[in-house]
């Protein structure tokens, strides 16, 4: 409900990165909080998921009109 009402104030791009970006947070906080140090292939995945997201990114500012 909270992610369909975010919609009407927010750009569905940032919505819909900040919802892709939870397994990365959730990284970071068992990290932080719990001291739970993430294996090599959670870290890998963490970076795909930033990669992915990065380079999504790239390619939306480089097709959109001035």
């Amino acid at each position: 409900m909270l992610f369909l009402n975010s919609l009407r104030y927010l750009k569905a791009q940032l919505v819909s990165l900040v919802t892709c970006l939870e397994p990365v947070y959730g990284i970071v906080l068992a990290a932080l909080l719990l001291s739970e140090i993430p294996s090599v292939r959670t870290l890998a995945g963490g970076v795909v998921i930033l990669g992915a997201i990065t380079v999504g990114s790239l390619f939306k500012e480089k097709s959109q009109p001035c």
